[in-house]
């Protein structure tokens, strides 16, 4: 018996170190699987996340392609033969000004990569003063009633038909007020003048823009290119004219640079010829007048236009004007510049 019991205790002993044995090779095989499936789903995720990059960055590219047709389709007139006509006039000069926005424009998507959309952002504003008001209250008193913010040019039909509306209602009607005497009054308001820049004019106006045919405001210039001298000059605008060709004109087919009627034209005292002014910004404060000034004295000295020799006739005739309040600083001469 006690032989038996000694065998058997040794046949047990073998099988469990065989059994041990298979245990901790089928361990051994078990962890190798495991760490080969590792390396291969760490590859495979790392080619997903590469091939996953390059799907986003050829999407983001053809989303910026795609954002530039649609910015250059949004801000079209509408009419494909307007806008040639436009752009033939001075397509450098938009050339020029859309490379450098679209560089600026990619400058500020590196910067801020989670901005994208808001860079193309616009803000449009009216603002109104009141003339009779001092400078000071008037600076003081700017109203804003119409504020345009999207990704594109105001439709100014949308933009322009409430404020209309309102104006119309002020210059009938008017706007009913007592004084300290307890004495009522009523005071009608008209809009008598408007400052915009060369881009907005042409949209409040609904004209042709600066470099169009027949671009000019004022008169009826063939313009297309440059505003060379015609010989006879051409008649100046007039707003029987102005509306004449209004009524004609459609988008697709313009009379002498007007597409249409404007909803300004609904206001009894608002001229559409002389009621547009000259901008102050851009066209004395960012350098046409330093232009006209270089041309004039440092210039083409064998010219008829070079007046260099009237330098001190023209710093009097400079220091003999009363600026406005407005005007802070104070008279520069010629002779110091």
């Amino acid at each position: 018996m006690v032989e038996v019991d000694k065998r058997t205790e040794r046949k047990m002993v073998e099988v469990d170190k065989r059994t041990e044995r298979k245990m901790v090779e089928v361990d051994v095989t078990t962890e190798r699987k495991t760490m080969e499936e590792d390396r291969e789903e760490d590859g495979g995720s790392g080619q997903e996340d590469r091939e996953e990059d390059d799907g986003s960055g050829q999407e983001d590219r053809e989303e910026d392609r795609g954002s530039g047709h649609d910015n250059r389709e949004e801000e079209g007139d509408g009419s494909g033969q307007e806008d040639r006509e436009e752009d033939g006039g001075s397509g450098h000069d938009n050339r020029e000004e859309d490379d450098g926005s679209g560089q600026e424009y990619r400058a500020e998507e590196r910067s801020q990569p989670g901005n994208q959309d808001s860079n193309q952002l616009k803000i449009w504003p009216i603002q109104c003063q009141v003339i009779e008001l001092s400078p000071k209250d008037c600076q003081a008193n700017i109203c804003i009633p119409c504020l345009w913010f999207g990704k594109s040019k105001p439709n100014m039909i949308t933009f322009l038909t409430a404020f209309v509306a309102e104006l119309k209602e002020l210059e009938q009607i008017g706007i009913k007020w007592m004084d300290s005497e307890n004495i009522e009054h009523t005071s009608k308001v008209h809009l008598l003048l408007c400052s915009s820049d060369s881009v907005a004019c042409p949209l409040l106006r609904n004209t042709k823009q600066f470099n169009g045919k027949y671009g000019c405001d004022f008169c009826l210039h063939t313009g297309g290119g440059p505003y060379v001298w015609e010989t006879p000059e051409p008649p100046l605008r007039t707003e029987m004219d102005h509306f004449r060709h209004a009524m004609l004109a459609t988008p697709a087919n313009p009379v002498m640079g007007v597409k249409g009627p404007s909803p300004l034209m609904e206001l009894e005292s608002f001229k559409m010829i002389t009621g547009f002014i000259p901008e102050y910004q851009h066209s004395v404060c960012l350098g046409v007048t330093k232009q006209i000034t270089s041309l004039w004295l440092s210039k083409h000295h064998n010219d008829d236009l070079y007046l260099g020799g009237k330098v001190s006739d023209i710093d009097q005739e400079l220091l003999a004007i009363n600026p406005p309040v407005e005007v802070s600083e104070r008279q520069k001469i010629l002779e110091s510049i």
